[in-house]
């Protein structure tokens, strides 16, 4: 009996040693393909040689200006706040000798977040050279990848009224295009007769 168990053993042994290679050759098969499979790049990746820059920018006349693209002065990207009601105001409704809330949106171009962007800004007077009149002081944002971010700042209007030009300066060390980074909006305070 034992004889036969044996010389039975070793039938089956070799009847299934082709099937037992062709089943470790299909495990290899497929170790490969997900081996290669891991490596494939879906479209939407951005290649690994590339490196990821923030973008921050505002509404820049000057960026729209090179590329031939129209624009307007009342720049979208900035509101005035009347400090005493907290409503927004319009740029040619501003009253002298008054606090005002300068807003600016900075947007963020990039997937990347724009961590610790400073925002300057300035108001300037009407003509050529734009001189300084008031600067405003600089405050830091951290715009998320592909949104917004708010920088405020307190303007007190001057006595004498006339035309004010507010300019806003973004700056990222790493920025990944610096020409989108100058927006300007024009107001006037208006001095009652």
């Amino acid at each position: 009996i034992f004889e036969g168990w044996r010389i039975t053993c070793q039938v089956l042994r070799r009847l299934l040693a082709p099937l037992l290679a062709h089943c470790q050759k299909l495990r290899g098969d497929q170790d490969r393909r997900v081996r290669r499979k891991s490596k494939e790049v879906c479209c939407f990746d951005p290649p690994s040689d590339i490196r990821a820059r923030p973008d921050p920018y505002i509404y820049s006349q000057d960026w729209l200006r090179m590329r031939n693209i129209a624009f307007v002065w009342d720049n979208p990207d900035f509101r005035i706040i009347d400090v005493a009601t907290g409503n927004p105001v319009g740029r040619h409704d501003l009253k002298p000798d008054t606090d005002y809330d300068i807003e600016v949106t900075i947007h963020n171009n990039s997937f990347m977040a724009a961590i610790d962007t400073s925002v300057r800004f300035e108001v300037r007077g009407f003509g050529m050279g734009t001189l300084l009149v008031a600067d405003l002081g600089t405050v830091t944002v951290d715009v998320p990848g592909a949104g917004t971010a708010v920088a405020r700042v307190r303007w007190h209007t001057p006595a004498t009224g006339g035309h004010n030009c507010l300019r806003g300066y973004i700056f990222h060390p790493d920025d990944a295009n610096p020409l989108n980074n100058v927006g300007q909006h024009n107001t006037d305070v208006a001095v009652p007769a």
